[in-house]
């Protein structure tokens, strides 16, 4: 946990050296022809988009891109994904463990699509992933691209309000799982 911290850190301080932040945005800008947008967690969080991102996204797809950013900053999602890696990390025969890490951070995606379709609304989203077209995010940060296809079909076919609360609910339960099993674990030697 602490080598990833020590890369999000180092990532988010080489960011705004070379990047600009743009206060009507209220992200930093880097010079890349790259279409990308992320944010990365921490102390100094930041939402960092590129200028070939800006360069694609008409200004509805921006708010909506934008708004995906802030709720994985705004929800912590990055805490919870630590702590799942680190127990991966810690527990490497628990496939568990390995593919709860992979499919959390793709729930974590959906959640942040979810929190930007209420803002902004489902089309200028999905304009905005496929006009990025998917490129993922640097190690250490969250980022839009993740899943892309099922995210897209999602957004274009939604599931119906019980299934949502459902996947809500079963998220909310592996999360205590992951979390308190080790927990358990430790409490109970």
């Amino acid at each position: 946990m602490q080598r990833r911290r020590a890369r999000t850190h180092e990532h988010a301080h080489l960011a705004r050296m070379v990047g600009r932040r743009i206060p009507d945005l209220d992200a930093v800008v880097i010079d890349s022809e790259e279409r990308v947008a992320y944010c990365i967690a921490g102390r100094e969080r930041s939402v960092v988009i590129t200028r070939g991102a800006l360069a694609v996204l008409d200004p509805r797809q921006l708010a909506a891109v934008l708004a995906h950013e802030r709720a994985h900053l705004g929800r912590r999602h990055s805490l919870v994904l630590d702590v799942v890696h680190s127990v991966a990390a810690a527990l490497p025969g628990v496939s568990l463990f390995r593919v709860g890490a992979t499919e959390i951070g793709r729930l974590f995606e959906m959640c942040a699509d979810d929190v930007s379709v209420r803002g902004q609304g489902r089309r200028a989203l999905l304009g905005g992933l496929l006009a990025l077209g998917g490129h993922p995010a640097p190690e250490g940060t969250l980022g839009g691209g993740g899943g892309l296809t099922a995210r897209a079909a999602r957004l274009v076919s939604p599931p119906p309000p019980l299934v949502r609360l459902g996947v809500t609910v079963l998220l909310g339960a592996v999360i205590v799982t992951v979390l308190a099993g080790p927990l358990m674990c430790t409490l109970m030697d």
